[in-house]
Parts: C-alpha cells; sequence; structure tokens
C-alpha cells in the first residue's frame, strides 16, 4: 500500500529532526531511521497502530515512536500520514 505524507506531517517531521539535530545529530538521524522502518510496516500493514483515543470517531490511527505520535489515516487506498508530533502536543489539530 502507498503511504503519502501530507505537507502539515512533513513539517512536522522535519521541525522534530531539526530541533533533535541542533542538540544530537546522531538522535535525529535515528528518528529518521525509525520513521523510514515504520512506514515499510504500515505499506505491509495499515491498521497496524493504535485508534487516536482523542479522534477515534474519524478513524484515524497512529504509531507511536516515542516520544512522536504519527497521525495517519487510510483512506482510497492508501495510508495517509496526516501529523508528526511530540505527545505533548495537544491532539485538537488533527
Amino acid at each position: 500500500m502507498r503511504v503519502r505524507w501530507t505537507q502539515l506531517a512533513l513539517a512536522d517531521l522535519v521541525s522534530a529532526r531539526d530541533h533533535l539535530a541542533s542538540e544530537d545529530p546522531g538522535a535525529a538521524n535515528d528518528l529518521l531511521r525509525k520513521v523510514a522502518g515504520a512506514v515499510r510496516k504500515l505499506r505491509k500493514h495499515p491498521n497496524l497502530g493504535r485508534v487516536v483515543p482523542e479522534r477515534g470517531s474519524f478513524g484515524y490511527r497512529e504509531l507511536v515512536l516515542p516520544p512522536y505520535r504519527r497521525v495517519y489515516a487510510v483512506v482510497a487506498g492508501e495510508v495517509q500520514v496526516l501529523r508528526f508530533w511530540h505527545s505533548r502536543r495537544d491532539p485538537a489539530g488533527i
């Protein structure tokens, strides 16, 4: 299954990477490796993530890569990554 990132989700990921890179470039690289691995899993198992507790009625799911949450939806035969943010962030913007 195809995995497509929204512009918001990509901006979230870049922001998280840049923040980590300013403090620990190795941690930023580790984050990107973990994200890539999780994307490979989602291609094979799109319903792998848990239902987002705050937005379950919308059908949103998430994969948690502590401390980050990757929120996605399965729509029209593809996985759409909607947001990628720190777990302390308010999910009201999904």
